[in-house]
């Protein structure tokens, strides 16, 4: 999650995002300009804590379950929150 989302999946929620929205590109890129931190910084308060605590006290058999129930989570807010 450390270099993946910062560097692949948001750049490529805000390209889909803006042609799903018909954006301009100029309009797209602001749009990832002015969201970009609040969104990673949002990102990392959700996602280190859940590493954390999923490695020290999750069995190893759930760990997989216990990501995606989180990322579902996660992109669920994500297009809540940015899609207004």
């Amino acid at each position: 999650h450390a270099f993946l989302n910062p560097f692949v999946y948001l750049p490529f929620f805000y390209c889909y995002q803006g042609a799903t929205l018909q954006l301009s590109l100029d309009e797209a890129t602001a749009k990832a300009k002015a969201e970009y931190i609040p969104t990673i910084t949002r990102l990392w308060s959700i996602w280190i804590p859940t590493a954390l605590v999923m490695f020290r006290f999750v069995p190893e058999r759930h760990q997989v379950l216990l990501t995606a129930g989180v990322n579902f989570l996660w992109n669920t807010v994500l297009s809540l929150t940015y899609n207004s």
